[in-house]
C-alpha cells in the first residue's frame, strides 16, 4: 500500500509513514486478511486493515478491476447474484492514520457501504472517462473474458468498518459516490 503514503503525509503534515517497523512504528497497514498476523507481530502498533483502498496510484485488486473496466474486459451479467465488495478511499486511510497514531490495537476502516461489484465497475467506468460496460445473458458467463475474475472476487471476504467509524467518530466518503462525484483539481492527489 505504498501509494497510501502521499495522502497520509498530506493529512499529517510532518508525519513520516515508513515501510520499516521499529520500537518506534505506530502504523501498520494491511489487508484485512492480514490483520491477526500484524498484531501479534507488531502488539504495540495501530494495525489498520483498509481492503480494496481506491485512490490515484491504486494497486492490487482495484487496480485489475479498473484495467478490465478500461480494456473492456469486465461484463456485467444479466441476472447474476450480487458480488459484495468492500471498498475505503485513500483519503480515509490517511484519516485513519491520523485517529489511530498512540492508539495501539486492530482496526478495520471501510467506507461503510454496501457495494457490489457491478457498481463499483460502473463507478470506476465514469471515472474512466464514461466507459462503457457490455451487459450479457448470464449464461454466457463462463465463455467471457473476466468470468475467473468474477468469481474470484465473489470468494473475496469482505469487511465491516462501522465500529471503527463509530468509535473514531470517522466518517467515510462513499468511495462509488466520490468517483463519481469529484473534481479533481491541482490539490488533488
Amino acid at each position: 500500500m505504498a501509494f497510501v503514503r502521499p495522502y497520509v503525509e498530506a493529512a499529517l503534515p510532518g508525519y513520516r509513514l515508513t515501510d520499516a517497523a521499529g520500537a518506534d512504528h505506530v502504523v501498520v497497514l494491511c489487508d484485512p486478511a492480514e490483520l491477526d498476523m500484524y498484531a501479534c507481530k507488531y502488539p504495540a502498533a495501530a494495525v489498520i486493515g483498509a481492503p480494496n483502498v481506491i485512490g490515484t496510484g491504486m494497486t492490487g485488486w482495484p487496480m485489475e478491476l479498473a484495467a478490465r473496466v478500461w480494456r473492456g474486459t469486465f461484463v456485467h451479467l444479466r441476472g447474476a447474484e450480487p458480488v459484495p465488495v468492500s471498498t475505503v478511499h485513500a483519503t480515509d486511510v490517511a484519516r485513519a492514520v491520523a485517529l489511530t497514531l498512540g492508539r495501539p490495537g486492530r482496526y478495520v476502516v471501510t467506507d461503510c457501504a454496501d457495494h457490489t461489484l457491478d457498481e463499483l465497475a460502473d463507478a470506476l467506468a465514469d471515472r474512466l472517462d464514461g466507459k462503457r460496460i457490455f451487459t450479457a445473458p448470464r449464461r454466457w458467463g463462463r465463455w467471457l473474458p473476466g468470468y475467473a475474475f468474477r468469481r474470484d472476487s465473489a470468494a473475496r471476504p469482505t469487511c465491516d468498518g462501522k465500529p471503527f467509524a463509530s468509535e473514531f467518530g470517522l466518517n467515510p466518503v462513499n468511495v462509488s459516490t466520490y468517483l463519481r462525484t469529484h473534481v479533481y483539481d491541482e490539490s488533488s492527489l
